[in-house]
């Protein structure tokens, strides 16, 4: 998304506000290359009110550059980042969907990056929460 400066990659995946402080307004273009993921750890999982939230600690490597006329000449450098997803308190992810696929949790079908942030089948509101994770916060360490 930032390399785009496109939501249309966290659409369906992020909240609102995640995707408008990612990729609006006087926000930079970012590229991050050769990405390397060295782990992922859950460290906080709680219900706040009608909300459950997770906490990972993501710990990576990347070229990271604002040009990728300036690509080649940068280093790789050591990330750590905190994502925090959320959703609806008792919402059940269906397990048929697994973790690594891209569907709707309404009605299964395969999401698109169409920059919506439902459903193009069904009309189901992806990004609100509701039914499965969507990433709420994304801040580096």
């Amino acid at each position: 998304a930032q390399a785009s400066m496109s939501p249309k990659a966290l659409a369906k995946v992020a909240t609102a506000p995640l995707v408008s402080a990612t990729v609006g307004e006087g926000r930079a273009r970012r590229y991050f290359l050769k990405c390397a993921v060295g782990s992922v750890d859950a460290v906080r999982v709680a219900t706040a009110g009608d909300w459950e939230h997770v906490d990972l600690n993501i710990r990576w490597s990347a070229r990271f550059t604002e040009s990728l006329e300036s690509a080649q000449s940068s280093a790789s450098s050591p990330q750590h980042w905190r994502f925090t997803l959320q959703r609806k308190a008792g919402a059940q992810t269906p397990i048929g969907n697994g973790l690594a696929s891209s569907r709707c949790p309404q009605c299964a079908a395969p999401l698109s990056d169409n920059g919506l942030p439902e459903c193009e089948y069904c009309g189901h509101a992806l990004a609100s929460g509701e039914r499965d994770w969507v990433l709420s916060s994304a801040v580096s360490m």
